[in-house]
């Protein structure tokens, strides 16, 4: 990303453009998952904290792609999800761990995973761990992040499913909708259709004369300028 400070994210004019970018190669892409990588976190509970520039800027794109996110930065293992998007930090490379003194910076309930240097969940000890890693397995069923330490211990594990799926029920929730629509405009036409023909052939009835011949009713189309009417 463009900076401008040697460390935050900026809004200068190369990060715009950049955005730009960014946002056409979401919007083509036709994959299943889409993982965004960075070196910022969007959210962050731990030294450095949350950057509100990249709420203001990224975020939206993530959730508009269903798009999640991953980084490193604050040196703490994180588990956000905000708006069904999903932001994985793993900064715990080189060592382990910051203090968690921005928790307040996030939504509430949506830390599903925390290993810091004042709090930690799951398998992980802090005591035990001093650096870690990540892994990403891919199917056609899910994606599952899962974090572990130094000895290969595995510290936690999340999931989330392809994008087609999500997709898929939203193409279902407008095709009913379509449905609706045209089972309405069908309706309202059957409705205009019985009117005219209900008003044509009342119009149309000066146009025939019955004529009584040999006990027979013989019905003769005769087009007329007056009005139907018996005698």
């Amino acid at each position: 990303t463009g900076l401008t400070e040697p460390h935050y994210p900026s809004t200068s004019i190369n990060d715009l453009d950049q955005q730009v970018w960014i946002e056409e190669a979401l919007s083509e892409s036709t994959a299943d998952y889409i993982i965004v990588g960075g070196h910022f976190p969007v959210y962050s509970v731990c030294k450095h904290g949350t950057e509100t520039v990249m709420i203001d800027y990224l975020k939206p794109l993530l959730d508009k792609y269903e798009a999640h996110y991953m980084c490193g930065h604050d040196h703490c293992a994180e588990h956000i999800v905000v708006d069904n998007t999903n932001y994985w930090l793993n900064g715990i490379g080189r060592e382990c761990c910051y203090e968690d003194t921005n928790i307040d910076t996030v939504p509430e309930e949506s830390l599903l995973y925390l290993l810091a240097d004042t709090q930690s969940s799951g398998t992980g000890d802090i005591n035990g761990t001093i650096s870690g890693y990540s892994t990403i397995v891919v199917s056609s069923t899910n994606l599952t992040v899962s974090y572990y330490n130094q000895n290969n211990d595995l510290l936690y594990t999340s999931s989330v499913n392809p994008r087609s799926q999500s997709a898929s029920d939203s193409n279902d929730n407008i095709s009913i909708k379509q449905i609706l629509v045209l089972v309405g405009i069908a309706i309202v036409s059957l409705f205009v259709v019985s009117m005219l023909f209900l008003c044509s052939r009342n119009y149309y009835k000066k146009s025939y004369v019955v004529v009584q011949q040999d006990d027979k009713q013989l019905l003769s189309n005769i087009i007329t300028d007056e009005p139907f009417s018996h005698n």
